[in-house]
């Protein structure tokens, strides 16, 4: 419980500075996705994820979400361009989402776009799914 209060307050001064939100950047690994968030209201997740331990990319990214909703732009874009998502990704990447739908109900636009490649229907799939139990409106985009 410590250790995470301390890496919440310590996230919260790297992205957070005098009510402005910072940019967030993951780089692209082997097993986690590229991720960038900017408070310009574009959000991109790039790559594979398969984390295996989830948390040390959602943790930061569930904070960065939770202060850019105080101050967010008038339309959010999040794209997806994922290879491949594991169930705890796939759990996380859901909540995060669900974390941007508040955004509607104060007159902001949240858009996701979700790029997958023509013969990958698990990745399609997943997309449906979300749009499914979400209202974000999704834009499919096949490569």
């Amino acid at each position: 419980m410590v250790t995470f209060i301390f890496l919440k307050y310590h996230l919260l001064g790297r992205i957070c500075i005098f009510d402005t939100v910072k940019p967030l950047i993951f780089h692209k690994t082997k097993f986690t996705p590229e991720i960038i968030c900017n408070p310009t209201g574009e959000m991109t997740f790039k790559g594979r994820a398969l984390p295996e331990n989830a948390l040390e990319i959602f943790d930061p990214l569930f904070i960065w979400i939770d202060e850019y909703i105080k101050t967010p732009a008038d339309k959010t874009v999040v794209s997806f361009e994922l290879e491949y998502v594991n169930s705890s990704a796939n759990r996380h990447i859901h909540t995060a989402l669900k974390k941007l739908e508040p955004l509607l109900d104060l007159g902001k636009k949240v858009e996701v776009n979700w790029i997958y490649e023509a013969e990958d229907e698990d990745v399609y799939d997943l997309g449906a799914d979300y749009n499914d139990f979400l209202k974000i409106n999704f834009t499919f985009i096949k490569k």
